[in-house]
C-alpha cells in the first residue's frame, strides 16, 4: 500500500509522464527512470498498468501517444480555449462539417467532454464546398464568376464579380459587385464558371462589409444617422454587443434609458432589429424609418383583428 509521500510521487511522476505524452514526446522507459529517479520497472508499471486508460502505446521501443490524441508542442492554454470555442461552433454549420472539424481538432488535442457550449444557428454549407472553393478561387484571382441563380420560381443566368463569401444572421451570401455590391444567397447558386475576364476588387470593401449591419445595405448610397431609444431593461445587451460598428451613445436618461445612434443605408437595415427588440427599442428620427416602422406595426396588429 502507498504512504502518503509515496503516492504524491507517483502522481506527480503520472502527470509528467502524461505531459510529455500529449505534447507528442516519444518516451524510453530507461530515461525517464532516471529522470524521475526510480526503476525502469517502475516505469514500465507506469505505461503498461496505471496509465493502460490512456491512448499510448510503444512503438520501435519508445512510448507514445497515439495519433489524433497528441497537442502539438507549442499550443498554449490561450490557444487550446480557442480550439475548444472553435470545435463547438462548429457543431452549428451542420453534420457534415462538425465531423470535419472534429477530425482536424483532434490531430492538435483531444477534450471528451468539452466545458464550453455554443448555441448560435449557422447554416450547413457542408454540401456546398465544391462550389465555394470556385467561389473562393475566383476571389483570390480577381477573375469574374458566372452562375445559374435561384430565386422563388425565377432563375436567372447571373454574371458578375465575387468579393467575398460572407454570414449574415447565420445564412452564408456571396457578396459580388455588379455597379454597386449586391448579395446572393450560396444555397441557390448553381453551376459555377470562373471567367477569365479580370476585375478591380475595391480597396476598401472590408471596411464597407465591416459597417453593414445585414444584407439589406446599399453600397451605392450615402449612409444616414437612425436615432433610437433604448430602455434601460434592455440597455445591457445593446451595449455589449452594438447593433453596428457605427453605434454611438447620444445621451442618457435619468430613469437609466439611453438614446444611441446608427448609420444605415436602407430602412430595412435597421427595422428588424427595432422589431426583434418591441416594445425596449424605438425609432425617433428620422421620420422615414419611424413612419415605416408605425405602418408595419399597424400592419401587423390589423391581421389579429
Amino acid at each position: 500500500m502507498f504512504k502518503k509521500h509515496d503516492y504524491d510521487k507517483t502522481l506527480y511522476r503520472l502527470v509528467q509522464i502524461l505531459s510529455k505524452l500529449y505534447y507528442g514526446d516519444l518516451l524510453d522507459s530507461k530515461e525517464l527512470a532516471e529522470e524521475f529517479n526510480v526503476s525502469v520497472r517502475t516505469i514500465q508499471r507506469d505505461l503498461n498498468e496505471r496509465l493502460i486508460g490512456f491512448p499510448i502505446s510503444k512503438q520501435n521501443g519508445k512510448w507514445r501517444m497515439e495519433e489524433g490524441f497528441s497537442l502539438t508542442k507549442n499550443i498554449s492554454v490561450k490557444e487550446e480555449f480557442t480550439l475548444q470555442v472553435l470545435e463547438e461552433i462548429s457543431k452549428n454549420f451542420g453534420d457534415d462539417f462538425s465531423k470535419s472539424a472534429k477530425s482536424l481538432f483532434e490531430k492538435l488535442r483531444n477534450i471528451e467532454d468539452s466545458p464550453i457550449y455554443i448555441k448560435n444557428y449557422m447554416e450547413d454549407i457542408s454540401k456546398d464546398i465544391e462550389k465555394i472553393r470556385e467561389i473562393e478561387s475566383a476571389i483570390n484571382t480577381n477573375n469574374k464568376v458566372s452562375f445559374t441563380y435561384k430565386k422563388g420560381n425565377e432563375t436567372k443566368e447571373i454574371e458578375t464579380n465575387p468579393l467575398k463569401i460572407v454570414n449574415y444572421e447565420g445564412l452564408w451570401y456571396l457578396s459580388a459587385l455588379d455597379k454597386k455590391i449586391k448579395t446572393y444567397r450560396l444555397k441557390s447558386i448553381r453551376e459555377v464558371t470562373i471567367l477569365e475576364e479580370k476585375f478591380k476588387k475595391p480597396k476598401d470593401i472590408d471596411s464597407i462589409l465591416d459597417k453593414a449591419i445585414n444584407i439589406w445595405f446599399e453600397s451605392d448610397k450615402k449612409p444616414f444617422t437612425v436615432k433610437l431609444k433604448v430602455e434601460n431593461r434592455i440597455k445591457q445587451y445593446i451595449l455589449e454587443k452594438p447593433i453596428s460598428p457605427t453605434q454611438n451613445v447620444l445621451q442618457e436618461f435619468e430613469n437609466g434609458d439611453i438614446e444611441i445612434s446608427v448609420q444605415i443605408t436602407n430602412n430595412m437595415e435597421i427595422l428588424p432589429t427595432i422589431k426583434y427588440w418591441i416594445p425596449h427599442l424605438i425609432p425617433m428620427e428620422p421620420k422615414a424609418v419611424v413612419d415605416e416602422f408605425n405602418n408595419n406595426l399597424e400592419t401587423m396588429l390589423k391581421r389579429f383583428n
